[in-house]
């Protein structure tokens, strides 16, 4: 339980670096995108794995609702994927004890869609 403690804070703190960093490079116009080909599939895993201890132990469920399973995307994978991790972890955080917070991946022909929905306070105007 501790080790799994320690886990989760060194990755938060990786996150509050690396969140540094990108807007270090995008105050400096030196903010680059990789294109990467990925699936939806791998992305959601981690998400999963990531986030389902948290919310458990905050008494919250975390569900994943992919309505396309298999679906490729060309985007940069680490900006994708700091993203949903900053948006899940808002919302975990967020939200009341018991309550919900889900991951919802649609996709048309040319792009994916991802909403994260919670019942936290929200953001002021």
């Amino acid at each position: 339980e501790y080790i799994s403690m320690i886990e989760r804070s060194c990755h938060n703190m990786q996150n509050l670096i690396n969140n540094l960093l990108d807007i270090n490079k995008i105050e400096q116009g030196l903010n680059t995108l990789m294109h990467d080909t990925f699936s939806v599939d791998s992305l959601v895993t981690r998400q999963q794995n990531l986030f389902q201890e948290r919310a458990a132990h905050k008494g919250i469920i975390f569900r994943i609702i992919n309505e396309k399973p298999g679906t490729l995307i060309e985007s940069d994978h680490d900006a994708v994927n700091r993203i949903l991790e900053n948006l899940i972890s808002n919302a975990i955080k967020f939200s009341p004890q018991h309550a919900q917070v889900e991951l919802h991946i649609t996709s048309t022909e040319h792009k994916v869609i991802f909403t994260v929905r919670d019942t936290g306070p929200g953001i002021p105007s």
